[in-house]
């Protein structure tokens, strides 16, 4: 009966579930196993009215008891956090992401002291405020600055093969976007300096496309422009623009 304490409490102080980063049904399956093996030893000593060790043995079932309270109580967080992993990159609200967590983090605290201490809850906390930092690159990465080609360089920067029509927040997540931030952050400036560029493109094509010369009667002999020098002022503009482009990086 020693050994099988012995044994037991070995095997719990290698596997407790409190020091690891495994997820609350894990932990909370880990725990029934435990909690059955001590149940049954308690019971046997009890019948048999062996008193040693069994102290060892009702300290580690209390502080099982207490981790048991503590991943219950993280689970509702953790299910929610997967509720948001399998949404879809092209329907996510990066506001409404930030919102979510943001709730998260605050009903977190509002657990019971006891368990701040202890590392599963410790996790949970870090896992949450990491996700809440990549979102600030998520909403930047949710801009129509973004074109196909600046996607593949974004993939290659974290080494992944994404397809973005299926492609879920979760991955997104798994990719560590904070660990590749700076490389995330050239890509971007280089998509919004493009998109600066067509943009102005695209307006001086349309104001010419849409450009009405105004004739007026000189002396009902000929038709003349109005506004020639106005005309001209605007031709020089945008031929000054279309010069300064050459030097841009973009």
């Amino acid at each position: 009966m020693a050994l099988q304490v012995e044994n037991v409490l070995g095997d719990w102080n290698k596997s407790e579930p409190s020091h690891n980063t495994q997820k609350p049904k894990e932990a909370l399956q880990s725990l029934k196993y435990f909690e059955d093996k001590m149940s049954k030893l308690i019971k046997s000593k009890t019948a048999l009215e062996i008193s040693d060790a069994t102290d060892k043995l009702n300290v580690a079932m209390e502080e099982l008891k207490y981790l048991k309270g503590v991943w219950s109580a993280l689970s509702p967080f953790y299910d929610r956090v997967d509720e948001l992993k399998e949404k879809t990159w092209l329907s996510i609200q990066p506001r409404e992401i930030s919102q979510t967590l943001d709730e998260l983090l605050a009903n977190l605290k509002l657990l019971p002291a006891q368990y701040l201490s202890y590392d599963s809850y410790e996790n949970a906390r870090k896992m949450l405020q990491n996700y809440s930092r990549m979102n600030l690159l998520i909403v930047e990465l949710k801009s129509e600055a973004l074109k196909e080609r600046h996607w593949k360089q974004l993939m290659k920067e974290l080494r992944v093969n994404w397809n973005i029509s299926d492609l879920q927040l979760g991955q997104v997540w798994d990719a560590d976007l904070l660990r590749h931030e700076n490389g995330i952050r050239q890509i971007l400036l280089v998509a919004h300096g493009e998109m600066a560029l067509e943009e102005f493109l695209k307006q001086v094509r349309e104001y010419w496309q849409n450009f009405e010369v105004e004739l007026v009667n000189y002396q009902n002999k000929i038709r003349l422009i109005r506004g020639w020098d106005d005309l001209f002022n605007k031709l020089n503009d945008h031929m000054n623009s279309l010069a300064a482009m050459k030097l841009s990086p973009y």
